[in-house]
């Protein structure tokens, strides 16, 4: 039997006897198949289902259910009304759940190392930052009493806006739905009047005419929505932002072992999965905006690209003087060869999983 086709099996009943073990403690196999109820869990996101983060939600459900079969059932819960704070909660009580790396970065300003702008200028560059970033997202989701099962990757970050934007000066008193203090401090700098604003609420604000613009990669059912009313897209290559998969801490340290290493096995296909999938991401979400008559400018002019990343590098330079962690990675990873990094992050990622 070739190798891999024998890893799968071994995970998959692994996983099989995790869900037993875990969900019905006090019930046999036979209680369960006799048809007893199955219990859930929860994978909660604030984003629809239709984006890289609700995807995400659906591929560890269906790894987890495929190998589960008549144990636990995992269910994705997608765009939680009460958004980033009702995911938070519902994860605090509840199995799992991914975070957009941004909401969680005002204790550990490491987990905001994928929206740094112009970092990274690709998604392979994208991909090789967040290997060598995991052991520290795993140390700083620790504190938050959360353990990391998977990166997510987002399209590259645009602008979405009613007007077109060709020059630095059209974002003068343009009203700019940001997604972190690093742009908010960006735009500001170049006379935007930014507001920030969870992402439902923005969506709001949009529709009602008290947001102009939105800086977000607009991927999936967000970019349609973004459609209806903001038809212009203006793509900067801003950030290749992340989302985290994460498991309560709690939950898991009631494992076994072996059982544990079997959660993070699925957790790592999901990771494979998302990352694979990224370009051709990026190329539908174009076609849906072409489709829905947005004009996009890719690559975005000179002299706008050029005015954004001057002021990108000046806020850049002025926050890493208090931000020693994320200077250090950065050191490290402008230094580190692919082949190196990728290594690193496989023994690292093997290490977790026993």
């Amino acid at each position: 039997m070739p190798k891999g086709k024998r890893a799968w099996i071994v995970t998959a009943q692994g996983l099989a006897g995790l869900l037993l073990a875990v969900v019905t403690p006090m019930a046999s196999p036979i209680d369960v198949a006799q048809g007893a109820p199955r219990p859930e869990w929860s994978i909660a996101t604030a984003y629809p289902a239709d984006t890289v983060s609700g995807q995400a939600a659906e591929d560890f459900a269906r790894l987890l259910n495929e190998a589960g079969k008549d144990a636990a059932r995992a269910v994705p819960h997608f765009t939680d009304k009460h958004g980033v704070a009702g995911v938070q909660d519902r994860i605090s009580r509840q199995p799992f759940g991914v975070l957009f790396a941004g909401d969680l970065a005002s204790r550990d300003a490491i987990l905001a190392l994928s929206i740094r702008p112009y970092e990274v200028n690709s998604i392979a560059e994208a991909r090789e930052m967040s290997r060598a970033a995991k052991p520290a997202y795993r140390a700083a989701l620790a504190h938050r009493d959360l353990v990391l099962l998977a990166v997510i990757p987002w399209p590259p970050t645009g602008i979405w806006s009613r007007t077109a934007i060709g020059s630095p000066s059209d974002l003068v008193g343009m009203r700019i739905r940001t997604y972190d203090e690093s742009s908010r401090r960006v735009m500001q700098m170049l006379g935007a009047d930014v507001v920030f604003l969870p992402i439902q609420e923005a969506l709001d604000q949009i529709k009602a005419g008290g947001v102009d613009a939105v800086m977000s990669s607009g991927d999936g059912a967000a970019g349609r929505a973004y459609a209806e009313v903001l038809p212009n897209f203006t793509a900067l290559g801003y950030a290749y932002p992340v989302s985290f998969l994460v498991a309560n801490r709690h939950f898991l340290d009631g494992l076994p072992q072996h059982q544990r290493a079997v959660i993070f096995a699925a957790g790592l296909q999901t990771e494979k999965h998302a990352w694979e999938r990224l370009p051709e991401r990026v190329r539908q979400n174009y076609q849906g905006m072409a489709a829905s008559g947005v004009t996009v400018r890719d690559p975005a002019p000179r002299e706008l690209l050029d005015a954004i990343s001057r002021a990108a590098k000046d806020d850049s330079r002025n926050s890493l003087l208090s931000d020693y962690e994320t200077a250090q990675m950065l050191t490290q990873f402008r230094a580190c060869k692919p082949r190196a990094c990728r290594a690193c992050a496989a023994v690292a990622d093997t290490e977790v999983t026993r």
